[in-house]
C-alpha cells in the first residue's frame, strides 16, 4: 500500500482511501476524475507519526470498530454484490447505522490504518501481540554481523518489515517477491507473498516506493535475509478488525460512537460535509462524561444490547 499527498491539506493518506481522513477531501473521486497516476510514497522513516490521541481512544472505547469495512478493500464480486443491494447500511446487532455513523467510523478506521503503515500509535498493536518491527536495512545490518544473532531476532517471527523497493521480481511457480534496500545488492532482504495476495496490487508496486508488510522471518540464504508469508500490511489491519467485528469490545466502540453523535450539535464537525477526524475526536473528548454515560445507556437500548454490568462492591469495603 503506497501512501500519497492529499490535494486538500498536503496530509500524507492511504491511496486506497476514498476520501482524506483529516479533510474529508474526495480524493479518490478527483483522481479518478483526472486520470492521475499512482504517486510513489515518501520514505517510511520520514513520515509523520500520527493516530487516534490515546485521550480519545479511552472516550470512544478500549478498540477501534470497523462498523463499515464498506468498499475501502474489497474484491471486485463483493463490490457488485454490494452494488446490487445498493449499500445497505452496516448493522450493529439488528440497529442500522446511520450514514454519519458509518462515514465517522470509516473516517476513524482510515486514520487508523494510515498510522499503523506509518509505525504509529494504532489501536491494531493492541490487538496484536509479539510482532517484531523492522527496517530492511536494519535487518540487513542484523544479519551481516552476525546470522545467528539475526535468526535469534526475526526467525520464525511475526514481523512489521518496512523499506523501500529495489525491484519487484517472479519467482519459482511465477511467485512474485519483491526485494527492500539493504546493505548492498547482495544482502538486500526478500520479500516473498502469500499465494493469495491481489497480484494486481504487487504489480503496481514501482521501484523506490515505500512498502509496509507483516511478515514471517525465514531465515537468510547466502546472507540474504528471506522473509515469507507477507501480507499488505493494510490488508493485514483490516483482518485483525474483521477478526474483531463481533466482539464485545467492538460493540462498545459502536455504543460509543452512536452515544457521540447522538450529543453533538448539528454544527458539529462530526457532521460537516468535510469531516476533519482530529477536530471531531476533539470534540467528543470535551462531553460531559454523566450526559456521555446516559446517552450509551440509550444506544445500548438502540442496538438491542444488555446493558453494561455494573462491577459491585467488594464484601467488607464500605461503598461511599
Amino acid at each position: 500500500m503506497a501512501l500519497i499527498q492529499c490535494p486538500e491539506c498536503s496530509k500524507e493518506i492511504s491511496d486506497t482511501a476514498k476520501s482524506c481522513p483529516n479533510c474529508g477531501f474526495p480524493v479518490a473521486e478527483k483522481r479518478q476524475k483526472e486520470g492521475k497516476p499512482s504517486v510513489t510514497a515518501a520514505p517510511v522513516s520520514a513520515q509523520k507519526k500520527s493516530g487516534l490521541p490515546k485521550k480519545a481512544l479511552i472516550v470512544i472505547g478500549a478498540i477501534l470498530v470497523l462498523g463499515v469495512i464498506g468498499s475501502i478493500m474489497k474484491s471486485p464480486d463483493e463490490k457488485t454484490a454490494d452494488t446490487e443491494k445498493k449499500e445497505a447500511p452496516a448493522t450493529a446487532k439488528g440497529y442500522q447505522l446511520s450514514e454519519n455513523e458509518k462515514r465517522l467510523m470509516n473516517a476513524m478506521m482510515n486514520d487508523d490504518i494510515n498510522s499503523f503503515i506509518n509505525g504509529g500509535n494504532s489501536l491494531v498493536w493492541d490487538l496484536t501481540k509479539d510482532i517484531v518491527r523492522a527496517n530492511a536495512i536494519d535487518v540487513a545490518i542484523t544479519y551481516a554481523k552476525n546470522q545467528v544473532a539475526g535468526d535469534q531476532k526475526y526467525y520464525k517471527k511475526t514481523v512489521f518489515l518496512t523499506g523501500r523497493v529495489m525491484g519487484v521480481q517472479s519467482g519459482l511457480g511465477n511467485r512474485p517477491y519483491i526485494t527492500l534496500a539493504g546493505v548492498n545488492q547482495f544482502q538486500s532482504p526478500h520479500v516473498e507473498f502469500k499465494r493469495d495476495v491481489s497480484i494486481e496490487r504487487i504489480a503496481d508496486i514501482q521501484p523506490g516506493s515505500s512498502e509496509a508488510f507483516i511478515c514471517k522471518g525465514n531465515g537468510a540464504v547466502v546472507g540474504t535475509p528471506m522473509f515469507d508469508d507477507c501480507v499488505f500490511a493494510d490488508d493485514f489491519a483490516i483482518g485483525i478488525y474483521k477478526s474483531k467485528f463481533d466482539s464485545d469490545e467492538f460493540q462498545k466502540i459502536k455504543v460509543g460512537i452512536i452515544a457521540a453523535l447522538s450529543l453533538l450539535p448539528a454544527e458539529s464537525s462530526c457532521l460537516a460535509p468535510t469531516l476533519k477526524i482530529k477536530d471531531c475526536i476533539n470534540e467528543i473528548n470535551g462531553i460531559d462524561k454523566k450526559r456521555f454515560d446516559t446517552a450509551k445507556i440509550e444506544a445500548r437500548k438502540k442496538m438491542g444490547l444488555k446493558p453494561e454490568p455494573v462491577d459491585e462492591p467488594k464484601q467488607g469495603v464500605e461503598n461511599k
